[in-house]
């Protein structure tokens, strides 16, 4: 049979259904009456006995701090004017101090008016004549102009003047004609004995490893002895202690007179005889190998032929300024080093 035919689907509007926005209605604020006793501040508790005695404790502890505050005060102003005091004391016992000096060098200008005034040369032994060292054996460091420095006892270092000081022969010829005072014959001999005894009990401090092995530097120059010669001075190459032996030995390249090539010698610490503030810069391949002989002694040659060092000698470590050996003997031993020098030179003897 023949298909049944299907009818097209009418699509009816879709109604639209208006939304009506109602109005919202506003409902009035009001405001609720505040009562009058609300805003009133509550009223205060009694007081107890505990709560006063709280206030009390209080009062009195504010009363006590101020009056702390009050005593500190007190004592800090007293404690300035006591500073005030001191310092007005200290600065009137300083004009004082100063006006005696000015007085004490008018004195001393006057006297060197009225009197010749010596000369004295660097090295010579001296005496003080007047001040705080009046009688104290001295040795003249430096001249400059009017200002003279001298060693006294060997510890103390004073810059005077001439009038301040006179000779040592002058010294002794006065002890050699007083009366009662016996003149004592000095032989130069005994004397030169008795400076190379001093010198060498001075070096032998000098050498104490605790005292000398700071200054056991590479390329410092240093004097040696050998048992049969003098070496003179050398560069110091190394220094070490044996660990078998806890003895220290030193590694010197040396150029003695009998070997003017120069040569690198082991010895014992014993063997040293006096430590130079010098120091070359020595490389550390040149130190060490044989054929380096030629450079090593190039060096010495330089530095022992300074025209400075050749008028004034190679400089040595001060043992107490620079090296700060604390051993008591060493000023006891250096002023009288410096007493037989000076009276050695006195005599015209050479020391």
């Amino acid at each position: 049979g023949a298909p049944l035919a299907k009818p097209p689907l009418a699509k009816a509007p879709l109604a639209k259904v208006a939304l009506a926005k109602a109005p919202l209605a506003k409902a009035p604020l009001g405001k609720a009456p505040v009562a009058v006793g609300a805003l009133q501040p509550p009223a205060a508790a009694p007081v107890t006995g505990q709560a006063a005695a709280a206030i009390a404790a209080r009062a009195a502890a504010a009363k006590a701090a101020t009056a702390k505050e009050a005593a500190a005060k007190a004592a800090a102003a007293q404690a300035f004017a006591a500073k005030a005091v001191a310092a007005k004391e200290a600065a009137a016992k300083a004009a004082a101090a100063a006006a005696a000096a000015k007085v004490a060098k008018a004195a001393a200008a006057a006297a060197q008016v009225a009197a010749p005034v010596e000369t004295f040369e660097v090295g010579e032994a001296v005496e003080m004549r007047s001040g705080e060292f009046e009688g104290c054996a001295a040795q003249i460091l430096s001249i400059d102009e009017g200002d003279i420095t001298v060693l006294i006892n060997g510890a103390d270092v004073v810059v005077c003047s001439a009038p301040e000081l006179q000779k040592a022969a002058a010294v002794a010829a006065v002890a050699a004609v007083s009366p009662g005072v016996e003149e004592v014959a000095e032989d130069p001999e005994t004397m030169q004995a008795d400076l190379a005894a001093k010198r060498e009990e001075l070096r032998q401090i000098m050498i104490k490893p605790d005292n000398v092995a700071p200054f056991l530097n590479r390329g410092r120059l240093v004097y040696m002895k050998d048992a049969a010669s003098d070496l003179g001075w050398g560069i110091l190459v190394s220094a070490a202690k044996s660990a078998h032996t806890q003895q220290w030995a030193v590694k010197v390249f040396v150029a003695p007179d009998d070997k003017p090539a120069g040569q690198m010698r082991s010895l014992h610490l014993s063997r040293l005889q006096k430590i130079s503030k010098v120091r070359t810069n020595l490389p550390e391949v040149a130190a060490e190998a044989q054929e380096s002989n030629a450079l090593l002694l190039t060096t010495l040659t330089k530095v022992k032929h300074h025209k400075k060092f050749i008028a004034e000698g190679i400089p040595e470590l001060d043992l107490v300024v620079e090296m700060n050996v604390k051993d008591e003997a060493v000023g006891t031993l250096i002023a009288a080093i410096a007493e037989l020098e000076g009276r050695l030179a006195a005599m015209g003897t050479s020391a």
